[in-house]
């Protein structure tokens, strides 16, 4: 079951009863689930070869929409980082979170470099000249810069102060980046259970 305010799967086991999420600390009841439907194939549907036997039909993802399975596009991971996940920096950020996150803010700053040169005539290659929305743009999400950056760092099972590896000339940066594109962690550790 996913968490309603920040959307990280949350294990609920067997608990009928609030249920706190791991990453962002919301507390919810979990929702009843539907059980599947039966239903009988006879012999006049041609498509199914088993005739005479008891199916269950599953659920689809989309006709339920309680089911939060799909998978979030580049703008649901950037609200999920900047929205739900602000500050937050408990918990495990998958690296797909990590990447989308990243490139949304990359496009972002490029669109605020074309606003400031065509609605402020700000010249990009003029060494003296001061851009105005980029510079809001990175004092805006540098908060959830570091909280995503961090929560992948814990996904690894590596402390938040390893990003203080990119200081090192050169090898760090590269180092960090290396760890940014490592695999998850599949199994819980110290900083959570594996966010699915």
């Amino acid at each position: 079951m996913e968490c309603p305010s920040c959307g990280n799967r949350v294990n609920i086991g067997d608990q009928s009863t609030k249920v706190s999420c791991a990453y962002c600390g919301a507390q919810f009841e979990p929702a009843k689930t539907r059980s599947p439907q039966k239903f009988q194939s006879t012999e006049s549907d041609p498509g199914n070869k088993k005739v005479g036997h008891s199916f269950q039909k599953s659920q689809s993802t989309r006709s339920d929409p309680g089911n939060k399975e799909v998978e979030l596009s580049m703008n649901g991971y950037f609200k999920k980082v900047v929205i739900h996940n602000y500050a937050n920096f408990n918990g495990r950020a998958r690296r797909k979170e990590y990447w989308m996150f990243a490139l949304s803010y990359f496009l972002l700053f490029i669109l605020a470099m074309i606003v400031d040169s065509v609605f402020f005539g700000i010249d990009l290659e003029d060494p003296e000249s001061v851009s105005v929305m980029p510079n809001l743009l990175m004092l805006a999400l540098f908060i959830p810069s570091l909280s995503v950056a961090a929560r992948r760092l814990h996904d690894i099972d590596k402390s938040v102060w390893w990003v203080l590896i990119c200081v090192i000339p050169l090898i760090g940066p590269i180092w960090f980046l290396l760890l940014l594109c490592k695999d998850s962690d599949p199994w819980g550790n110290q900083y959570g259970p594996s966010p699915i």
